[in-house]
């Protein structure tokens, strides 16, 4: 039902399941995620209107937006309440929390996955790409580390950790990983790139 004027009708229909079934978990999940799409709807409208110059509209979208996320908030809260380990449902609040400008609550997200699924690599990764963002450089190693531990041929770990690296002056480690990259995954199309500038 996400079509444009019939995302309305997909919520009517998970309100009948609510009524059927209140502490059916996934049907919290997925309100969340129609909340969130139209979140996102919202707010990329505002981008285009921002871009087009008109601030006042843009201001009213984002403000729309903001609505919808919380809405979207609201239902991954109660999956969570019912089911505390489902990593996805993590991983949504956290894009949320993102899109809401506040990066500390993502954080919060991914720790609180990692509490029952200590094992994710790519919760791993999503943590330290927080805490990137954050500058929180020897947290984010940290967590792109442990997510490598966990999969040695997680490449995006690896690109991420380098990134890291550099931006830290350990040249000679970033380059090691991305030698590495090489070996694990040699048609990457982010090598090319990394080689040519060296």
């Amino acid at each position: 039902r996400w079509q444009e004027g019939d995302w309305d009708r997909a919520l009517q229909k998970y309100d009948d399941v609510k009524k059927l079934a209140p502490n059916y978990v996934q049907v919290h999940h997925q309100t969340g995620n129609v909340y969130t799409k139209l979140g996102d709807a919202a707010m990329n409208q505002a981008r285009s209107l921002m871009d087009a110059g008109d601030q006042s509209e843009a201001q009213k979208k984002r403000q729309k937006a903001a609505e919808y996320y919380n809405l979207a908030l609201e239902s991954y809260n109660k999956y969570w309440k019912l089911d505390p380990v489902f990593p996805q449902n993590f991983y949504r609040m956290a894009w949320v929390y993102m899109q809401l400008g506040d990066s500390s609550k993502a954080e919060e997200m991914y720790r609180a996955a990692l509490v029952h699924n200590p094992d994710y690599a790519e919760t791993h990764l999503n943590l330290g790409n927080i805490l990137y963002l954050q500058n929180k450089l020897d947290e984010a190693e940290a967590a792109y580390l442990r997510a490598i531990e966990l999969n040695p041929r997680f490449v995006q770990a690896m690109k991420n950790l380098s990134v890291v690296y550099d931006k830290t002056g350990r040249k000679k480690e970033a380059e090691d990983l991305w030698k590495e990259i090489a070996r694990i995954n040699p048609n990457d199309e982010d090598l090319k790139r990394v080689f040519k500038q060296n």
